[in-house]
């Protein structure tokens, strides 16, 4: 304050629903598309944060 600066945290708390892991119900579940192992971490994250964007939103 004395220098006339602020202070902005910027750092994000996050949890694990905001992983890309989600818990699949079926036991015998088999991938639609199995080219979704050549997928980086990445690219999943950004699908799923697409996803839930459009789950906030109400889009389905």
């Amino acid at each position: 304050m004395a220098a006339g600066t602020i202070l902005v945290r910027t750092r994000e708390r996050h949890t694990i629903q905001d992983t890309i892991f989600r818990e699949i119900t079926q036991d015998n579940y088999v991938p639609a598309f199995p080219q979704i192992l050549r997928l980086s971490d990445r690219d999943l994250s950004k699908i799923k944060s697409v996803i839930d964007s459009t789950h906030r939103l109400g889009i389905t």
